[in-house]
């Protein structure tokens, strides 16, 4: 693992505020209408100069063709866009979220394989299993209705060594890799719950929530984030209810800083809404369709919602400090809601 050298802790500010306005916002139940709003916005602290486009489309050739040897093809990619769209937004969101690693670095080589993993569809035990290094069905079998499953596991299979490769050693990376594999089988199993139990009216606003943020996947990010960093986090400080708060906060609203969900989901209003189907993952779309609420008022109540979210996680990352002290790994953890 690589050493960390972290600076003292700074606490975060807000730095000014958003404010949007988007027009033509339709659907059928309310006609047309106009959505506005304004939230406040956390000043980042650390970001990737721009990376030379080249270099960029280097990366995309060189992994579309190294997915393209694991034997999958288009369709295994259907949630997500054709493999070359889904390389190229693995590249970039690989850069973006990690901005501290090196373009050469072993992490960023883990986190590019991670997230094209995670855009294909899954068998979840079978997964599970290879993430942890255990023993699976050899040779793995072909799933009627899941196309390239065994190249899929190839891709995840790449990740694992790159993982080792990484760590250094098998035995260390089975123990750090640990909570990464949990939390993606909570996303599996949220994932599971939704095919055989569509979210609708029935539902709170709570329980979808808590739903979104399983299933969205942040905390998975988040975690092979702390992993190529070399971040581990003891279960002292995991099991502390400040924590616990930080990572609720963190999944069900903010994203690494200027990545929010609620404000991706009244941005992509119009869109969602235009989509057969209305996605299930859109907040917006849930509470105006489903539970019935007037557009403007969910997006009022959004906004004032990211605000105190994020005034809260301020004075919550300092009040995990002042319990837990200035240690390496801790301050690496809170460092991440400082990236642009």
């Amino acid at each position: 693992m690589p050493s960390l050298v972290i600076p003292k802790y700074q606490p975060s500010s807000i730095n000014g505020h958003v404010e949007f306005e988007l027009p033509n916002i339709s659907h059928p139940s309310f006609g047309k209408a106009t959505i506005s709003g304004r939230f406040p916005r956390i000043q980042p602290r650390f970001s990737r100069p721009e990376v030379d486009p080249k270099i960029i489309s280097g990366l995309i050739s060189k992994y579309t063709k190294l997915v393209a040897e694991c034997g999958i093809g288009t369709a295994s990619f259907e949630r997500a866009g054709d493999i070359t769209t889904s390389v190229a937004a693995a590249v970039q969101f690989t850069l973006y979220w990690n901005p501290t690693l090196a373009l050469d670095s072993k992490g960023i080589t883990f986190y590019i394989w991670f997230l094209l993993f995670a855009w294909v569809q899954y068998v979840h035990e079978t997964y599970v299993k290879i993430i942890l290094m255990q023993e699976v069905e050899d040779p793995l079998p072909e799933i009627e209705g899941l196309p390239g499953f065994q190249g899929i596991c190839k891709v995840l299979q790449r990740m694992v060594v790159a993982g080792v490769d990484f760590v250094g050693d098998a035995d260390d990376y089975v123990e750090y890799i640990e909570p990464f594999a949990s939390t993606f089988q909570v996303c599996f199993q949220s994932d599971d719950w939704f095919t055989c139990c569509r979210l609708d009216k029935r539902f709170s606003l709570r329980t979808y929530n808590s739903w979104r943020q399983w299933n969205a996947g942040p905390d998975v990010c988040l975690e092979g984030q702390l992993f190529v960093r070399g971040i581990r986090i003891p279960q002292k400080v995991r099991r502390h209810p400040i924590f616990k708060r930080i990572m609720t906060i963190v999944m069900s609203n903010v994203a690494w800083g200027a990545y929010q969900f609620k404000v991706n989901d009244m941005f992509g209003a119009g869109k969602d809404l235009s989509t057969a189907g209305n996605h299930p993952d859109n907040e917006l779309v849930f509470r105006v369709l489903e539970k019935g609420e007037a557009i403007q008022d969910v997006v009022d109540d959004m906004c004032l919602l990211i605000g105190e979210e994020l005034h809260d996680l301020i004075y919550l990352k300092q009040a995990l400090l002042d319990i837990f002290g200035e240690s390496e790994n801790l301050l690496g953890f809170l460092r991440k809601w400082s990236t642009s």
